[in-house]
């Protein structure tokens, strides 16, 4: 299965981030605490990591601020590295933001099992179809309702309402005739 780097701040959820992952016959390769340890293990092993679990909302480390400048400095190093973000944010806006900056899939926390799954099996069905890779040690192939759901990700998070244009309504259509 695949190689994961765990990167979570709270020790908590690090040990249920693993349990879970375990679970379902992944290996952790690694974990650690801060945005820092992030880029430097994936500057050390990105060819031995298949995917990083890393949580949004981090403390300040090492000049990192948060779980969307590690995003960015991944990126740099490893264009198609799968990164899921782990955050208890539910604003839409963190969200928008983090697959803006490369994230490939989000989790609210907590994380289950099932949530897990299902985020993992999207990121490899997006990977094998756009990019035509295995992922770990298992090809997948999305067929096409699937692969137009991955396609339009980004866009189905729906910005906050006072970042919207306004919308027109009846009244505006009838001025415009």
């Amino acid at each position: 299965m695949a190689n994961i780097l765990v990167i979570d701040d709270s020790k908590i959820m690090r040990f249920n981030i693993r349990k879970v992952l375990e679970e379902l016959g992944h290996t952790i390769i690694a974990e650690g605490v801060n945005t820092f340890e992030c880029v430097k293990h994936v500057e050390r092993s990105k060819n031995e990591i298949d995917m990083v679990f890393l949580d949004i909302i981090m403390p300040r480390a090492q000049g990192y601020l948060d779980g969307i400048d590690a995003i960015k400095h991944i990126r740099a190093i490893d264009a198609n590295m799968p990164i899921l973000v782990l955050t208890c944010d539910a604003k839409q806006q963190t969200v928008v933001n983090a697959i803006k900056e490369g994230a490939s899939d989000y989790i609210l926390k907590p994380i289950s099992l099932e949530k897990v799954k299902s985020s993992m099996e999207y990121v490899q069905r997006l990977r094998a179809n756009i990019r035509g890779k295995e992922f770990g040690k298992t090809q997948i192939v999305a067929d096409g309702a699937k692969t137009q759901n991955a396609d339009n990700q980004a866009q189905n998070i729906q910005e906050p309402q006072d970042a919207k244009e306004p919308q027109k309504t009846s009244q505006d259509a009838k001025d415009t005739k």
